[in-house]
C-alpha cells in the first residue's frame, strides 16, 4: 500500500437517501435530497482538510473503512449506556442501513479521493455507539496496477 488517510466528520452520520422524483406539467425530474447533498459535502470538506490542497485523486485500488458512531440516547438507563459504549459494533436498528452509509461516503469521495468508486476493492462499514456522533473514515491507497496485455489482443503462443 502506498498511503493511508483517516479523517472524522463530526455530527450524526447520514446515509444516502433515494433520489426523489417529481412530476410537474408532464415532465419527470429526479433530484438528490438536500440531506444527502449536505452529508456528501461535509465528507468531501473533511477529506480535503485532512489530505491537503496538493492531493490528486488516486487512480489505483482503494480500501474503504467507515465507522458510524452514534451517541446512546439520554433516555437509556446508565447501565445500558455504559454497555453500549464498550468497544464493539452495535446493531442500532433505528439508524441507517450499513450499505447506505457506505454509499454516501463512496459517492462523496468520487473524483476527490479517487478517480471513480469502481476502484474500491474492499469496503467495511461498522455501526457503533460512541461518546460523540461522528463518521470516521479511513482510506488505504494501493499502488496503481501495471497495465496488462488484454486477452483479446491475441496471443502468438496460442497457435
Amino acid at each position: 500500500m502506498t498511503g493511508r488517510i483517516r479523517f472524522v466528520v463530526p455530527g450524526r452520520p447520514h446515509a444516502k437517501q433515494r433520489p426523489r422524483v417529481v412530476h410537474h406539467h408532464g415532465a419527470t425530474r429526479a433530484y438528490t435530497p438536500g440531506a444527502t447533498m449536505r452529508a456528501e459535502a461535509l465528507i468531501r470538506e473533511a477529506f480535503r482538510w485532512e489530505a491537503g490542497d496538493g492531493f490528486r485523486p488516486h487512480d489505483g485500488p482503494v480500501d474503504l473503512f467507515v465507522e458510524a458512531h452514534y451517541r446512546p440516547p439520554k433516555s437509556w438507563p446508565k447501565w445500558k449506556r455504559k454497555a453500549a459504549l464498550e468497544d464493539r459494533p452495535w446493531p442500532a436498528p433505528r439508524y441507517s442501513d450499513w450499505d447506505n452509509l457506505g454509499k454516501v461516503v463512496s459517492d462523496a469521495l468520487n473524483g476527490v479521493a479517487y478517480v471513480d468508486d469502481r476502484q474500491i476493492v474492499r469496503a467495511v462499514v461498522e455501526k457503533r455507539r460512541g461518546h460523540h456522533d461522528q463518521l470516521a473514515i479511513t482510506l488505504f491507497f494501493w499502488e496503481p496496477l501495471p497495465a496488462l496485455k488484454s486477452d483479446w489482443e491475441g496471443d502468438e503462443d496460442a497457435e
